[in-house]
């Protein structure tokens, strides 16, 4: 059995996996991680929790909407700032790496706009 099938001739034509895309399924799949191990978000009935945890479902099935992971971005600070400071080291700077991407990409995405000439 040859391999002719399976790696495409053309460069072009193959499906390339960004950077973004692999990045922002890992930190889907840390964030699921975290609401799993500490789920009294689920008991309590915490609205922004659902929301975190659908969007951070959504990423990890999606990797490559980066509109996808800065709302799960959003959800991840606002729901992690809603539950300071009851938290343990690590989620209190997951929140503040949380922020710093999610305003990274909105001074992208304000750069990119300026510089649209449509």
């Amino acid at each position: 059995m040859s391999d002719q099938n399976f790696v495409p001739r053309d460069e072009t034509n193959a499906s390339k996996i960004g950077s973004l895309t692999v990045f922002s399924h890992a930190w889907a799949a840390q964030s699921l991680v975290q609401l799993v191990f500490y789920n009294h978000w689920f008991d309590e009935g915490i609205v922004a929790g659902y929301i975190f945890a659908a969007l951070a479902i959504g990423v990890f099935m999606f990797p490559g909407r980066i509109w996808l992971f800065a709302a799960m971005l959003a959800a991840s600070v606002i729901y992690f700032v809603s539950q300071w400071p009851f938290v343990v080291n690590h989620v209190f700077i997951d929140s503040f790496l949380s922020a710093t991407m999610f305003a990274a990409l909105l001074i992208t995405a304000m750069i990119f706009r300026r510089s649209d000439p449509a």
